[in-house]
């Protein structure tokens, strides 16, 4: 399984992602202090991995089970 995060790999990158939603800088910096959006990798459970797609405008986590299903 696979799902996408409220994490971004920085805060431009979450200003990309919500401009097209008519959000402006401040607006995004507001989620961050709100916490309804993360900057930084997202915590992952045993077996989990994250990593980042370029949703075009912006970046952000997703989360997939490990093919392996492996630990961290």
């Amino acid at each position: 399984m696979t799902y996408g995060t409220a994490y971004f790999p920085t805060i431009t990158a979450a200003v990309a992602y919500f401009k097209p939603y008519n959000e402006t800088a401040s607006d995004v910096r507001a989620k961050v202090e709100a916490g309804s959006i993360h900057i930084g990798k997202p915590p992952t459970k045993e077996g989990e991995e994250a990593y980042i797609v370029n949703e075009q405008p912006g970046r952000r986590y997703y989360i997939r089970a490990k093919a392996n299903g492996g630990a961290k």
